[in-house]
């Protein structure tokens, strides 16, 4: 006797006995059985597999398998448990918990995935348009991030929030700035200034956001858009309170091409003895800063750095401000940068963790660089103006 001619209740029962993935195959075996328990397959993956196939739609763009499972009774109208609270920039938003006990919310797969009509049906069935993922992002900023231009237009006349920020403290502008998406950059901040609330105060956040766009822009040594965002009004020497690079340190640390875009700020009046602000949470615990702080750090780890270090110190860099790029140039084994440095009067007895630069330099296996050291009448029985011993019997008292 063929499945097909027993009774629709005597079939039921079977399906009720089925695991998912036996009656998914089932339904596959014949369109007759399709027809007869596809709405319960759609059902079941609704009330007893939490809505799974959402994530599915809402990935690969499936708008009759969304249709479905809303039909079906999902609920799309969640909030996920994303820490809400933004914060400024350079202190990060702690998870409220592991990332991977978060639960994704179909809208931001969609956003990703730039499905403009899965957006659309989950927003008319309530799904919030300002969810955030657990990065933070709303599916305005991921939409931004990942270039969908008719999504993030799609999105702002739906009144999508662009004041938002992710556990960076960056908003949707800078998501589009960071990947190169200039059009939807210029856009969204175009629509910024239309917000009434910056009537008053609009440097406030527009001339915060033209200063994050110049950050990437440095970082991927686009000049082109550095050019555009320095016209516009950009100051080439603006870091933000904490945590934060002027754009010359961030082209001279992660440029592709660096001495081009280097030798742009400059001329451009980029000042290259500005440090690096420190992190909250370092000045919060009273910790000392990064060392690696002003370009000429930076520049050590560069392969370009002999051209970057020249160009630097012919700008204006201070040598002997710089004590921490001398014990990268021994780490590195770089004599010619060493000898540069040492030439435009860097210092030789600089302050190390354990030990003075010229006692570093000195147990370098680089002939080159200890000659350096010799030729300046300083050997291994040098005295250490540093006196590491005595300060740590000091410390010991204390």
């Amino acid at each position: 006797m063929s499945i097909l001619s027993l009774p629709s209740e005597i079939l039921m029962q079977i399906a009720h006995q089925l695991a998912r993935r036996d009656l998914n195959a089932l339904l596959q075996a014949h369109s007759s059985l399709y027809r007869a328990f596809n709405d319960y397959l759609y059902y079941c993956n609704v009330h007893h597999d939490g809505s799974s196939a959402l994530l599915w739609a809402a990935t690969y763009g499936s708008p009759k398998t969304l249709r479905r499972l809303l039909d079906a009774g999902a609920n799309v109208r969640w909030k996920p448990d994303y820490w809400k609270c933004s914060r400024p920039c350079g202190r990060q938003a702690p998870y409220l918990r592991e990332p991977a006990t978060l639960r994704e919310h179909p809208i931001s797969l969609a956003a990703k995935n730039g499905h403009v009509e899965i957006i659309q049906l989950l927003l008319q069935e309530g799904a919030h348009i300002n969810s955030k993922d657990y990065d933070g992002r709303s599916p305005l900023a991921l939409a931004a991030l990942n270039g969908h231009f008719a999504l993030v237009k799609m999105l702002i006349s739906s009144n999508a929030c662009q004041l938002l920020c992710n556990r960076d403290g960056e908003r949707s502008i800078s998501d589009a700035a960071s990947q190169g998406h200039h059009e939807i950059a210029d856009y969204l901040l175009r629509e910024l200034g239309r917000l009434s609330i910056f009537s008053r105060y609009p440097k406030f956040t527009i001339q915060s956001e033209i200063q994050r766009m110049l950050s990437y822009a440095a970082k991927s040594g686009d000049q082109s858009r550095i050019k555009n965002l320095v016209a516009r009004g950009a100051d080439v020497n603006f870091q933000f309170q904490f945590a934060s690079s002027t754009p010359l340190c961030s082209a001279v640390a992660c440029a592709p091409s660096p001495v081009d875009v280097v030798k742009l700020f400059l001329d451009l009046g980029a000042d290259p003895n500005i440090r690096a602000t420190p992190s909250t949470r370092r000045r919060l615990c009273g910790r000392h800063p990064k060392k690696c702080t002003l370009p000429l750090h930076r520049a050590m780890n560069r392969d370009e750095s002999y051209l970057l270090i020249k160009l630097l110190l012919e700008s204006g860099a201070n040598a002997k401000a710089a004590g921490w790029a001398l014990f990268l140039a021994v780490q590195h084994k770089k004599p010619a940068e060493f000898r540069l440095l040492v030439e435009h009067g860097a210092n030789l007895y600089a302050r190390g963790v354990t030990k003075s630069l010229f006692k570093y330099a000195l147990e370098s296996p680089c002939e080159e660089i200890r000659n350096i050291i010799l030729e300046r009448g300083i050997t291994p029985d040098t005295p250490d103006p540093n006196n590491y011993r005595g300060r740590r019997r000091q410390r010991v008292r204390h």
